[in-house]
């Protein structure tokens, strides 16, 4: 509708082969010119108005008195004003996945600015220390279990600094396997991310700084 004649369109997104619209729909089409990423970011913004939109109104009509929380971000994802802006008219809060060794205010107070004022949830974060643990690895690694209660009392006292947050997600309550998960394959996804070990057992250090 756009670009009505295939000319106009292959000669906006750089096809110098293509010879139909038809002809392309079962094509990837690399983005690499301006005009596509510009089509993009707009198509983007198209399809999460529709699906946040068919998803609040639904709820709504059938639960009026509870809020929507939405839709776990991470923080590439987060990083986008177009996303943001339609997330802000469709959610009461906003849940942000949010792996970090400092909380980094001026980078939320610019999300929050394109959230237009909605409170948040950081529904999602963890460190994983290799070394007392025997676990290998995780999102973020730091020394020891004592080291993990301190970055859970920074995080969390930061956070209550913001006005804008209403609550954080610790994940999990237990460690995984250190032979992981069926979906990751042998080995794969085996951290120190639990408040527990895989045999109940609690991290002290860390359970009792939290506490």
């Amino acid at each position: 509708a756009k670009y009505r004649t295939i000319e106009a369109f292959r000669e906006a997104w750089g096809l110098r082969d293509a010879v139909s619209f038809e002809e392309l729909e079962d094509r990837g089409i690399p983005v690499k010119t301006p005009a596509a990423a510009a089509d993009m970011r707009d198509y983007m913004v198209l399809f999460h108005e529709t699906m946040l939109q068919l998803v609040h109104d639904h709820v709504r009509r059938n639960d009026p008195n509870h809020m929507i929380l939405g839709t776990r971000l991470q923080r590439g994802t987060i990083n986008n004003e177009a996303y943001c802006r339609v997330l802000a008219k469709y959610t009461d809060i906003v849940s942000f996945n949010y792996y970090t060794y400092g909380i980094d205010r001026s980078f939320l107070d610019k999300v929050q600015g394109w959230l237009g004022g909605k409170p948040m949830i950081f529904s999602e974060f963890y460190w994983n220390s290799p070394s007392d643990s025997g676990l290998p690895g995780g999102v973020k690694d730091i020394g020891s279990q004592e080291e993990r209660g301190l970055a859970y009392r920074h995080y969390v006292e930061t956070a209550a600094t913001l006005g804008y947050v209403v609550g954080v997600q610790w994940y999990t309550l237990l460690d995984t396997h250190y032979t992981g998960v069926g979906f990751a394959g042998y080995g794969g996804w085996n951290a120190n991310e639990g408040l527990f070990s895989v045999v109940d057992r609690p991290w002290k250090p860390t359970v009792e700084l939290m506490a």
